[in-house]
């Protein structure tokens, strides 16, 4: 139980206080030159030295940079909100930021938050992870020195500019000094945030402005809420979203219910709609609708909770945690509590500062999905759109799963260091089949969204199960799998005829023919495995057979994956060098993307390439020609390290003897395209999954999701270790260093792994283990 840090009082915690360095100089004296340079250098030398030993000695709830995936442009955006969240929690609480104009740029946004921002136009309790999608930002706050006076057309007009060396970030605590002279913190719950605001003495009337129908997603409020009850200190009411997700959960959009109370007494208050005031307590409406409370004194804390469920249930989710935590102060102590434990049974040794701010960024990120739905008393708001209690067998309950990205890095990820979080996932998607109908695509909130294609939950479910994660109903889950992939219903296969009689959805009807075709291919590959572990050996043999469909829409002549009609010709694209990322007929990329995106029969496909060399060949092209454009501002006509369907090519080397190859390119994409800067994620982080990416990459491993195979790779750090009630999980990687990039020799367990063979098993990783690598230079022979 290490103290809290204090938070720093002019510069971000998220970077080292780095103390400013003189600039080597020379003298002309001839007697002193020699000594002057000398000095100066030895000077330098010491302070640059102190600032490393300071960056390194910071704990992991130090090294945790909020900032890395909040910039970039284009689609080179990682989309990520700052601000508090305890693990997993549904309040996401922090500020919402636009430009010098005061508009902000939508599809720079959708996490709320972009780096280059300089007004903060409130703080809001939920947002999104990084999903490429504009949505949430519900319940904003925004502190003011005055009230309005009784003439001021409200509206939008309340941004206030913030410097980032006013800002302090860390794991579950937020802080800015406005420009207003406000200090605004924040810290929070699973689902209630918790704000404390110190008005400067000169203030007329310390006010919290509360503008809710003003949400990241422009007009997707459709109607609010806001009561003030004076006399018992409360606001009270709801909001109905009809976000880019929130909008697909039911007919009505997301409805959202907070209680909000505070330390102090309201000593005034007003309601607004556009540029018209009022004295009464309540108003409604869906467009620059909200209200107002002030104060007499210059502190105060404010305590909002949300719910999916009811008012009542948004205030016992922030009254419960104030019955222990009575105030922020032991708010925000709780919250660095179980940040700290999250993050404790994680340890690294080597590697750079910042490779080691990366590992525990990128962590936090991995713990901040999926979220938790189960709110205070264990109950959550079902897809039956009823109310449920967390069944006995389960933690708690998620929801938010962006399982067309998640399912290949973080779900894995979340079964190896989170098996609780997997096995409760699970257990979730379970009873949203149960309760909505069929398993879900992407699930989010309460409802499906029916986002991306295929039926990925299935991969997400089969790879926990056979990596020993089995602690759920294996019949109901199969009966579920089986029904979403064999029959046209909702999240199932509308064309399934025809992939059943023709082994392919035909470019005649659905003109993303490839790209469906080959995840479809990689489901059942899946499905035929766990199949099999249940004694179905009919269904195993049949989904094992339709696992091949992806040779179906393979161009022999051109070697790419096209769409191909019923007639058998294919719909190849005219120019393959050139990426139309909204083609109709791929999913967010184009031909090349999608050129080596079998994860489930990689041998099968290197067959089609003709040979082990020229496979390697076309996909060493893959990989050398992306680096021709080293901006994600737009994708990249080559291995796009900003979306999902590429994640795994820089591993596919390993397949065919090139292994070298795999480390060379993992290592260069983790150094050049993962950094620590504000555009430090090539590409929406798509709840985790790329910043999972990286935490794979510096262990050395790469999961084929849906199996117990991970490939080889070249890891980061000296020493990872693992921490686990059943034996620690130890990666040694002796010499590994920025030049040390190639494996001279692995061993699992002592098991002496084949240069020719570089993969290990699941099973070597469970229990007290040992992957001890042998780094160098040099490739090996």
């Amino acid at each position: 139980n290490q103290p809290m840090p204090p938070p720093p009082s002019s510069f971000s915690s998220s970077f080292p206080c780095f103390l400013s360095l003189p600039t080597p100089t020379t003298t002309t004296t001839t007697t002193n030159t020699t000594t002057t340079t000398t000095i100066n250098y030895l000077v330098l030398f010491l302070l640059l030295l102190n600032a490393v030993s300071y960056a390194s000695a910071k704990s992991p709830y130090e090294m945790v940079d909020q900032y890395i995936g909040t910039g970039g442009g284009g689609w080179g955006e990682g989309e990520l909100p700052v601000g508090a969240q305890v693990p997993f929690g549904m309040v996401r609480l922090g500020p919402d930021t636009v430009t010098y104009r005061g508009t902000p740029i939508p599809w720079s946004h959708n996490g709320g938050y972009h780096y280059d921002d300089n007004l903060i136009r409130g703080f809001s309790h939920q947002h999104l992870l990084g999903a490429g999608a504009r949505d949430l930002g519900t319940v904003r706050v925004m502190p003011m020195t005055n009230k309005p006076a009784p003439t001021d057309p409200i509206g939008l007009n309340y941004a206030v500019e913030f410097s980032h060396r006013n800002e302090v970030l860390n794991p579950g605590y937020y802080s800015v000094y406005l420009n207003n002279n406000i200090q605004a913190e924040l810290t929070a719950s699973a689902f209630a945030g918790f704000h404390r605001y110190t008005f400067p003495d000169e203030s007329p009337s310390p006010t919290i402005m509360f503008p809710l129908t003003d949400l990241l997603e422009p007009l997707s409020c459709k109607e609010m809420n806001f009561t003030v009850d004076q006399s018992r200190g409360r606001i009270n009411g709801w909001i109905i979203q009809h976000g880019a997700l929130s909008g697909r959960i039911s007919s009505t959009g997301y409805k959202v219910w907070f209680s909000i109370s505070f330390d102090s007494p309201i000593a005034s208050f007003g309601t607004y709609k556009g540029a018209n005031q009022f004295s009464a307590p309540t108003v409604s409406g869906e467009f620059e609708t909200g209200g107002w409370v002030s104060f007499g004194k210059k502190t105060v804390e404010m305590y909002v909770g949300i719910s999916s469920i009811s008012i009542h249930q948004a205030s016992v989710n922030a009254q419960t945690i104030l019955k222990s935590s009575p105030n922020f102060a032991a708010v925000r102590k709780n919250t660095f509590e179980l940040w700290n434990e999250a993050l404790l049974p994680f340890s690294i040794a080597g590697g750079s500062i910042g490779d080691q701010t990366k590992f525990w960024s990128f962590l936090y990120r991995t713990l901040s999905s999926p979220t938790q739905m189960d709110e205070e008393s264990g109950v959550y708001r079902g897809f039956d759109y009823m109310d449920h209690d967390v069944p006995s067998n389960m933690k708690h309950y998620y929801s938010g799963m962006s399982i067309w990205d998640t399912h290949r890095t973080l779900t894995p990820w979340l079964a190896l260091v989170r098996p609780q979080v997997a096995l409760d996932s699970i257990n979730s998607l379970l009873l949203m089949t149960e309760q909505g109908g069929t398993l879900p695509r992407w699930p989010f909130l309460y409802g499906y969204t029916g986002s991306m294609i295929a039926q990925h939950a299935v991969i997400v479910i089969v790879d926990a199960f056979v990596k020993g994660i089995t602690q759920f109903d294996h019949e109901a889950a199969y009966e579920a799998m089986k029904t979403v992939c064999t029959q046209d219903v909702k999240m199932g296969r509308p064309l399934i005829k025809y992939w059943e009689s023709n082994g392919l959805i035909p470019a005649d009807f659905n003109s993303k023919s490839a790209p469906l075709t080959l995840a479809y291919s990689y489901d059942d590959f899946v499905l035929s495995t766990f199949a099999a572990k249940l004694g179905k050996e009919a269904d195993a043999k049949m989904f094992l057979e339709r696992s091949g469909n992806f040779k179906n829409v393979w161009e022999p002549e051109e070697k790419f994956f096209c769409p191909r009609f019923l007639n058998g010709t294919f719909h190849c694209p005219a120019y393959y060098d050139f990426i139309d990322p909204f083609s109709d007929s791929y999913v967010e990329g184009d031909a090349w993307h999608y050129r080596f995106n079998v994860q489930h029969n990689i041998p099968a496909l290197i067959e089609l390439f003709g040979s082990n060399i020229t496979f390697v060949k076309e996909l060493e092209k893959f990989q050398e020609r992306s680096k021709w454009d080293p901006s994600t501002f737009l994708p990249n006509p080559y291995f796009w390290a900003g979306n999902e369907e590429d994640l795994m090519t820089p591993y596919l080397f390993n397949h065919a003897g090139r292994a070298d190859l795999t480390q060379e390119f993992v290592r260069y994409n983790m150094d050049y395209r993962w950094t620590t800067e504000p555009d430090g994620i090539p590409g929406n982080d798509d709840y985790a999954t790329m910043s999972a990416w990286w935490l794979w990459g510096s262990l050395g491993l790469y999961p084929i999701s849906g199996t117990t195979t991970y490939f080889i790779g070249s890891p980061v750090f000296t020493n990872f270790t693992l921490a686990r009630a059943e034996g620690n999980l130890s990666i040694i990687a002796h010499g590994a260093s920025p030049s040390n990039i190639y494996v001279q020799s692995v061993k699992a367990n002592g098991r002496v792994v084949s240069p020719d063979n570089m993969f290990i098993d699941h099973s070597e990783l469970v229990g007290e283990s040992t992957i001890e690598f042998v780094m160098s230079s040099s490739r090996v022979d």
